[in-house]
């Protein structure tokens, strides 16, 4: 492959992980192994020294961000929008106690296969309003 030419880069599955680590304790080298699985020399090289320190091909899981809610505080949601249907979410997110935005309701509703219910704007009446609507209305 022309050196211009960068391959895509992909991760290895357990197989592949499975077959450099047979490969190397036959005794090939890593430069052999990454011509027969078509990898680069320093991923079979990558993949020996994590398994030779860890003994493990898995990684762990990584934690990720904790979420906003807790479970008690998703069925707490999902319980005041069973019992009052049409209350709104920031009513739902002020009965709660917690600072989070009414987004966050809604998609919690939304995962419960519940309605997400958004107050309407109230109409602005001006008096030149009211009067259009008593002419409109004779």
């Amino acid at each position: 492959m022309p050196r211009d030419e960068k391959p895509k880069l992909r991760h290895l599955n357990t197989e592949e992980k499975v077959d450099i680590i047979k490969k190397h304790a036959e005794g090939k080298t890593h430069r052999e192994m990454a011509d027969e699985l078509s990898i680069s020399k320093s991923t079979s090289q990558l993949i020996m020294s994590s398994f030779e320190k860890e003994s493990k091909l898995l990684k762990a899981p990584r934690s990720g961000r904790p979420k906003r809610l807790s479970e008690s505080d998703r069925r707490l949601v999902r319980v005041l929008a069973t019992q009052e249907p049409h209350v709104a979410i920031a009513e739902i997110a002020t009965a709660l106690g917690l600072n989070v935005s009414d987004r966050l309701i809604g998609n919690t509703l939304c995962e419960g296969n519940l309605w997400v219910w958004v107050c309407r704007r109230k109409p602005c009446y001006t008096h030149k309003n009211r009067q259009q609507r008593k002419e409109f209305a004779r």
